[in-house]
């Protein structure tokens, strides 16, 4: 693991901080993906803390700023079977601060 990261595009440092840090101040929400058929996209966009709501057929995913309070709503209505929980990643903030997609 290291310490300090560069983001560099073009030979240019762009952000030069700890990995934590960088992913920190991205302000980017959480994403939590719930099997299908435990909430309606409706139930799943009324939760206090949803910002955005995405059904793709096989799981129901939220955005959030508020983790611990969907997480909590969830709960109390067991709908938690199929939970993921994501974050972003040092990706992510590549992504962001130099505009360009990801390319494999």
């Amino acid at each position: 693991m290291c310490d300090r990261v560069a983001i560099m595009d073009h030979g240019q440092i762009l952000q030069l901080d700890s990995p934590a840090a960088l992913i920190r101040g991205l302000d980017a929400g959480v994403r939590i993906s719930i099997e299908r058929g435990l909430l309606s996209s409706a139930e799943a966009q009324a939760l206090i803390g949803v910002e955005a709501v995405e059904d793709d057929g096989a799981s129901i995913s939220l955005a959030t700023h508020q983790p611990s309070a969907v997480l909590q709503q969830l709960a109390a209505r067991e709908a938690l079977h199929g939970l993921q929980v994501k974050s972003a990643t040092l990706e992510d903030v590549f992504l962001t601060l130099t505009g360009r997609e990801y390319r494999a």
